[in-house]
């Protein structure tokens, strides 16, 4: 949002100051920082501005991604990186030390609703990018949209369109990423598609917490969280952390003493 909005009660620059804050704290070593979409509300150029106004101190690499609620030319107006700029589309693909992250842009501009796209163009980043990929590290990829059923008809309807064809590019590159992670429903799900681990994140600001097999999306102000992914010599560890907890803290063995947290 614009310096200073609120998007249903809630100052998002607040919840993503708390966010660095949190890893700054307690995750200095952290190797970058995915952003899943949804940088701003409704794609406008103030938001971008005060977005990368407040990632400026981060202290990390930031791999921003593209979601139905962005604009790709306000955003790059406002927040120039070269290295995003893939064919037109804010994508990525960064090697890091134990693994290499792949970043898609889902956004499908001028559709009626909220699903997302990948054409040729970037389908064929990403058979590139999985190719060009080192076989002795493990491969995640982020979209903001989830190629796979959430079981929420009303989630699915604005999904990855065409998610088979994720599964060509895998055959074709000859390479499936080791994990998916992805955004837009607001809510915390993990499982496996087509043998592979998926995983989605919830915001920081409000919750999608439509359950069961409603038609309608209901929003929530649920805790948000942020997700801490450490990858080790066997796999990838996924932590989700409460962001705004504040409450007691205790023992849970050896003691009934409950200390209220400094």
């Amino acid at each position: 949002m614009p310096e200073g909005r609120l998007l249903y009660g809630i100052d998002p620059r607040d919840r993503l100051d708390a966010a660095l804050a949190l890893l700054a704290r307690d995750h200095a070593g952290v190797g970058c920082l995915v952003l899943l979409g949804d940088l701003a509300h409704r794609g406008e150029a103030e938001s971008y501005r005060a977005l990368t106004a407040a990632l400026a101190g981060a202290g990390m690499p930031i791999i921003p991604m593209m979601s139905n609620h962005d604009r790709r030319r306000a955003f790059l107006e406002e927040y120039p990186n070269d290295r995003l700029r893939q064919d037109g589309f804010v994508q990525s693909a960064v090697e890091l030390e134990r693994c290499t992250l792949i970043a898609l842009d889902t956004l499908d501009e001028g559709r009626s609703d909220a699903g997302g796209r990948l054409c040729p163009e970037r389908r064929q980043f990403l058979r590139d990018a999985l190719r060009d990929a080192r076989s002795d590290k493990p491969v995640y990829c982020f979209l903001h949209h989830p190629p796979f059923a959430t079981g929420s008809p009303a989630y699915d309807a604005i999904a990855l369109d065409e998610p088979e064809a994720l599964l060509q590019i895998f055959d074709a590159a000859g390479r499936r990423p080791d994990h998916m992670l992805c955004g837009h429903v607001h809510q915390t799900i993990n499982g496996s598609w087509h043998g592979i681990p998926i995983s989605t994140q919830r915001s920081l600001v409000h919750q999608l917490g439509q359950e069961g097999q409603a038609e309608v999306i209901e929003g929530t102000l649920e805790q948000p969280t942020i997700t801490i992914g450490t990858v080790t010599p066997d796999g990838l560890r996924l932590r989700h952390r409460n962001l705004l907890y504040e409450g007691p803290v205790f023992l849970p063995k050896g003691t009934n003493e409950i200390v209220l947290r400094p």
